[in-house]
C-alpha cells in the first residue's frame, strides 16, 4: 500500500548514509535507492530467505512490538495499572478509568509542547525529524531517493497495538493517512514544515497553535 516506501530494506540506505552500526554519521558512498523486495528477499510461511547480502532495519515497528511484549507480560502478572514507556512509544493500561496525559513535544523546540493527548487503555507513538540528525540527513529516509523525507516534521498516532502505532507514525512520512486508514485502525496528528497541524477526528488531544505553543 506504500508502493515500497515503508520497507525493512531501508537498512542499506541508512548504512550508506552513515547511520550505521557504529553511528559513523559519514556518507560512505553515493546514495542509491533501496532494492526491491523481490530482488532481495523471499518469504514463505515462517521462513525468510535473503538472495544477497543486505541490511534489514525494523526500527519503524520493533520498539513498538517490544512495548506490546512487555505490556502483555505485565497483564499476565495481574498488574492492572501501568504505562510501558519506551521513549516516544508508550502503551497505557488502567482498570480504574484513569487517563494518562501526554505532552506532544514541539518538533522544533523540545522545551515546549504543542498540545496534550489524553490516553486511555491505548498506545501513543511519535516520530519526528528532530531526532537522529546528521549533516543534511535525518533517520526518516525515502527508499526511492535515498534522501531524508521533507514536508512532514512530526507525527503522533494512537492505536490499541503499540507496534501498529509505531509503524504508522513512520509510514505517515511516506504515505497519505487516508490510504493507511483504509487498512488500519488508528488516529493521528501531523505537523508539517510550516508548523501547521492536521488531526484525524478521533485523535484524543487538545492542541495549542503549533506556531505559538503553550
Amino acid at each position: 500500500m506504500t508502493s515500497g516506501a515503508f520497507t525493512p530494506l531501508i537498512g542499506d540506505v541508512l548504512d550508506r548514509a552513515g547511520y550505521d552500526a557504529d553511528y559513523s554519521l559519514r556518507q560512505k558512498s553515493a546514495p542509491e535507492p533501496a532494492l526491491a523486495w523481490d530482488d532481495v528477499l523471499h518469504f514463505d510461511g515462517d521462513t525468510l530467505t535473503t538472495k544477497k547480502a543486505t541490511i534489514l532495519d525494523f526500527g519503524a515497528a520493533g520498539k513498538g512490538q517490544l512495548v506490546d511484549i512487555v505490556f502483555e507480560l505485565l497483564l499476565s502478572r495481574g498488574i492492572d495499572k501501568f504505562v510501558v514507556d519506551a521513549g516516544g512509544d508508550m502503551r497505557h493500561h488502567s482498570a480504574n478509568h484513569e487517563i494518562l496525559e501526554v505532552a506532544l513535544e514541539h518538533p522544533r523546540d523540545p522545551k515546549l509542547a504543542i498540545g496534550v493527548a489524553n490516553i486511555y487503555n491505548q498506545s501513543i507513538c511519535c516520530s519526528s525529524d528532530s531526532r537522529r540528525r546528521w549533516g543534511d540527513n535525518h533517520h526518516l529516509m525515502d527508499p526511492s531517493t535515498s534522501e531524508s523525507t521533507t514536508g512532514i516534521i512530526a507525527s503522533w498516532t494512537t492505536a490499541t497495538s503499540c507496534m501498529l502505532a509505531d509503524a504508522v507514525a513512520t509510514a505517515l512520512f511516506l504515505c497519505p493517512a487516508d490510504v493507511l486508514q483504509q487498512h488500519f485502525d488508528f488516529e493521528y496528528c501531523i505537523v508539517d514544515d510550516s508548523l501547521t497541524s492536521k488531526l484525524s477526528p478521533g485523535f484524543p488531544a487538545h492542541l495549542f497553535t503549533a506556531t505559538d505553543p503553550g
